[in-house]
């Protein structure tokens, strides 16, 4: 899909390792500001939320279950922090990013 896109758009042949190199190499460069747009959120006193479910393919062979997917999205009024999983993990007011950490979310957010 992302290939055909690539193509049609930039109308550049790119491969699927390729890709996915590409992909890790803009997730390391991006993983500190990720990280600090993440902790500033978690310290502010008016946080938006919204939580959003989307059907997943199979394509790659790697959702044979077709587990739905789940985009999370926190912002205040100067930093927004998305975060993507297959995972669903939301418990008691709370927004769990990862298994161990959570940011609570405020009253009249």
């Amino acid at each position: 899909m992302i290939e055909s896109l690539i193509s049609t758009l930039l109308g550049v042949e790119i491969s699927r390792g390729s890709i996915s190199r590409i992909r890790q190499q803009v997730s390391e460069a991006i993983a500190e500001p990720v990280e600090q747009a993440q902790q500033y959120v978690k310290t502010q006193t008016i946080v938006n939320s919204d939580e959003t479910s989307f059907t997943q393919g199979n394509g790659d062979g790697r959702n044979a279950k077709r587990t739905k997917g789940w985009l999370w999205l926190l912002a205040t009024k100067w930093v927004k922090s998305l975060r993507l999983s297959s995972e669903f993990r939301i418990q008691n007011s709370e927004f769990n990013w990862e298994r161990k950490e959570a940011c609570t979310l405020r009253e009249g957010a």
